[in-house]
């Protein structure tokens, strides 16, 4: 490595498989296209099947998604895995596991979808809450009784008991939020005239 002159570019030797650069200057080619059976028989050994999913038994990156190395390029073997069995990754779109298996590279076991879809299906608490159906006092968040407050949504039930609730507390302070709200009303009817 160190005695590599700047500026060169590293290629693999031809009978090693798959070619990372076309020739000098250019970008990576694509992995798919150019897996040669040397690396799809290396990719294959570190994969262990069971009835239902493939186990990628190589290198692991944190949160369980595996690492394969072509030449100088890691590659996530799930991407790889979909791509040789059912072609190329639409652009703009991401791998989802229906398995909810991080280390899975079974090809029936991969989505190509969007990432907003990818993100719903999971079991991040964005997707948690996108699911929920009712609030924690079991009001619907649906219809009417849905507010969408700073892009969250929020139940307008639970809203007006927090504030009754905060007003019964703070006395003093029910008669100057009033007249901020009267302000605000007569502001609006006024500019709408």
């Amino acid at each position: 490595m160190g005695n590599r002159r700047p500026g060169r570019t590293h290629r693999p030797r031809p009978d090693r498989g798959l070619r990372i650069y076309r020739s000098k200057g250019e970008t990576m080619s694509d992995p798919v296209r150019d897996v040669s059976p040397v690396w799809s028989e290396r990719f294959w050994r570190q994969v262990q099947k069971t009835s239902t999913c493939w186990f990628w038994t190589g290198k692991k990156y944190t949160g369980g998604y595996g690492a394969f190395h072509i030449g100088a390029k890691y590659l996530k073997p799930h991407r790889l895995s979909y791509e040789m069995r059912k072609g190329k990754i639409p652009s703009g779109l991401t791998i989802d596991h229906l398995c909810r298996n991080a280390a899975c590279v079974n090809p029936e076991h991969l989505e190509a979808v969007t990432m907003k879809e990818n993100l719903m299906r999971g079991n991040a608490p964005t997707a948690i809450n996108h699911r929920k159906e009712q609030c924690i006092r079991n009001h619907p968040l649906s219809g009417a009784n849905l507010a969408i407050v700073a892009g969250k949504r929020q139940c307008r039930i639970c809203n007006r008991m927090r504030d009754k609730r905060w007003l019964k507390n703070n006395p003093g302070r029910r008669k100057e939020i009033v007249a901020a709200y009267r302000a605000r009303c007569a502001e609006k009817k006024g500019a709408s005239l």
